[in-house]
Order: structure tokens, then C-alpha cells, then sequence
């Protein structure tokens, strides 16, 4: 549920405007709060971008 969620951020974010932050920034911080898997978070960052 916790990496549905981090791609629906992911999406959102990149549907700001040029004022949101980077989306390696949202990866790094889900990594050190919530310890999530970091090949899981590159790949699924990789996806929701494009």
C-alpha cells in the first residue's frame, strides 16, 4: 500500500508546475522514513515519470 501511494505522490508532484520539488528528492525521503526497498523505489520512480 505505502509504494501505491508513493507513486500517486510521485505523479502528482510531476503534474506541478515548475515549483515542486525533484522527484529523486520524494524517493530519498521515502526511503529514510518509511525503510522501503531501494531497487523497488528506483524502478517504481522510473515508471510514475514517464
Amino acid at each position: 500500500m505505502a509504494y501505491l501511494a508513493l507513486v500517486v505522490l510521485v505523479v502528482v508532484v510531476n503534474m506541478l508546475p515548475a515549483f515542486g520539488p525533484p522527484t529523486w528528492t520524494i524517493l530519498v525521503f521515502a526511503r529514510l522514513n518509511w525503510h522501503m526497498n531501494p531497487v523497488a523505489l528506483v524502478l517504481l520512480g522510473a515508471v510514475s515519470v514517464s
